[in-house]
């Protein structure tokens, strides 16, 4: 599979006890020769069991990674969504991040694109919905739904189809919601926080999971569904406006996640639609301009959604676009966002890449499916999101 098995190929959870706990217990030891791990600010940690006045003992305190390792595998019933949630924070919202001009934008994209361009017509896709069927079974979903969940993946492993997995995110809305809040995390964790799987238990977690069901959406048999030169809208509702205010003409965002679009203005219309009496409610339409760039930024999935009639298009993770203007209508007070997808001839000319010493070390950002070298484990454990 052209590189992918070693690191798709894998358990995402180790299935030994002694194994996962030494691997915990390492991870530990190795950041305490390196590094402190802190909790980051602002972020409460668990409070410790009272002890009896009669013994006075203080207990050392207790590190994120250790607080992550007893929620993980001391819990009978646990939503990885939840333990998630509780170690990152975006400003703006859970499906794009704002770059700074001086990280390298267009780099991150090649990078992370670059992994999947090998994939084949003929590349099988099993060994994948076999990672995804392993990390829903760790964190079900138990509602009447997840039997048609289930059936979709069992469906994409027998017949190496990608368009089951289509159909597997569309059908339902908590399944996705989960996988974009992971991805969003993912991401986050990866470009903001420099970590990677040797020094964050969140990537340890997500990392082969979210590298599975990218590498079966970038496969050639859904080239027939990408979208190219097109214009493509979406409307959503806020209740605060903090969440948009960083979203300023000449700011670059990226996609962290799978957003839905849709090819019709009036669909999208429908989705910001808010009663006028209600002040409290943010009404935000957005106009998503696609190029003809080498990767993958979209696909038409509205013959394989289940919900045909809203002429859905998926735009994709890691994605760059340019805010290109933000108006606020008198009238009503809705936002109308205007973006560009940023593609090379947009990259400032008096900007050198070169010279630019605060850029996104590329080695953090990858998806990861090479190994990396004795230098590179003893830098990257200097930096954690721990």
């Amino acid at each position: 599979m052209h590189g992918t098995n070693d690191s798709l190929n894998g358990s995402i959870l180790p299935q030994d006890e002694n194994q996962t706990t030494g691997f915990w217990n390492r991870l530990v030891q190795i950041g305490n020769s390196w590094k402190t791990f802190p909790y980051p600010p602002g972020l409460k940690k668990d409070k410790p069991e009272s002890t009896s006045p009669s013994t006075p003992t203080e207990e050392p305190e207790e590190t994120l990674g250790e607080s992550l390792k007893r929620k993980i595998y001391g819990a009978e019933d646990l939503d990885l969504h939840d333990i998630l949630r509780s170690t990152w924070k975006i400003t703006w919202s859970e499906r794009q991040l704002l770059i700074d001009k001086n990280e390298k934008i267009l780099e991150i994209t090649k990078r992370f694109h670059k992994p999947f361009e090998n994939i084949t017509e003929s590349s099988s896709i099993v060994d994948q919905v076999d990672v995804i069927k392993e990390f829903c079974s760790h964190f079900p979903i138990n509602d009447t739904l997840n039997k048609t969940l289930e059936k979709y993946l069992e469906n994409a492993r027998l017949y190496n189809d990608p368009k089951y997995i289509i159909s597997a995110y569309t059908c339902h809305s908590e399944f996705s919601k989960r996988l974009n809040a992971h991805l969003a995390t993912n991401a986050y964790h990866f470009i903001k926080l420099y970590c990677t799987i040797l020094n964050c238990p969140t990537l340890h977690l997500t990392k082969d999971y979210v590298d599975a069901f990218t590498y079966i959406i970038f496969h050639p048999k859904l080239k027939e569904y990408r979208v190219k030169n097109e214009k493509v809208y979406r409307g959503s509702v806020f209740d605060d406006e903090n969440l948009i205010k960083e979203l300023q003409p000449g700011k670059i965002i990226l996609t962290t996640t799978y957003l839905s679009t849709t090819r019709d203005p009036e669909v999208a219309e429908f989705f910001c639609a808010v009663d006028r009496n209600d002040s409290k409610k943010i009404s935000v339409f957005c106009t998503f301009a696609l190029h003809n760039t080498p990767g993958c930024s979209a696909l038409d999935i509205g013959k394989l959604s289940q919900f045909a009639a809203e002429e859905e298009i998926l735009l994709l993770r890691y994605v760059p676009f340019k805010i290109v203007s933000v108006k606020r209508a008198e009238q009503d007070g809705r936002i109308d966002i205007y973006f560009e997808e940023y593609a090379e001839n947009v990259l400032d000319p008096n900007q050198s890449e070169s010279n630019n010493h605060n850029s996104i070390p590329m080695h953090n950002i990858q998806p990861g499916f090479g190994r990396l070298s004795s230098a590179d484990i003893q830098d990257e454990l200097n930096d954690s999101c721990l």
